[in-house]
């Protein structure tokens, strides 16, 4: 499976975070990288995460920007800040990749993890 740049997180209030700071005895640093769902969970960081979550914090997700646009005849197309676009056709699910009007590469029968992996190359192009 290909990964996208995306960062996990519990998001909690500034008062939160203190209580939790006070609670557990530990730094502001240590409550940072227990909220970061990407990092290795420790006996410590799991206390800390549930009880952010028992306080209300909630689960965030945060992912590269880009636009999405399903049209009516049926094509989902993406523009990414760099220039690049990619559009999938959803009546024989081929996709292409292009970049500043040139085409990069055309796919056949396109899945949602090829999606993914197309994105990442989109994502990439310079």
């Amino acid at each position: 499976m290909v990964e996208t740049a995306k960062r996990r997180e519990i998001a909690v209030t500034k008062e939160d975070r203190a209580f939790l700071m006070k609670l557990f005895g530990v730094t502001n640093q240590t409550i940072y990288n227990a909220l970061d769902l990407d990092k290795e969970p420790t006996y410590v960081r799991s206390r800390i995460r549930k009880a952010a979550l028992e306080r209300g914090g909630v689960v965030m997700v945060t992912l590269p920007e880009m636009e999405t646009i399903h049209t009516a005849d049926g094509r989902m197309i993406q523009r990414f800040g760099n220039g690049a676009v990619l559009t999938f056709y959803r009546a024989d699910g081929h996709g292409e990749l292009w970049h500043k009007g040139k085409l990069i590469s055309s796919h056949r029968h396109v899945g949602v993890m090829d999606i993914f992996a197309l994105q990442d190359l989109a994502r990439n192009l310079k």
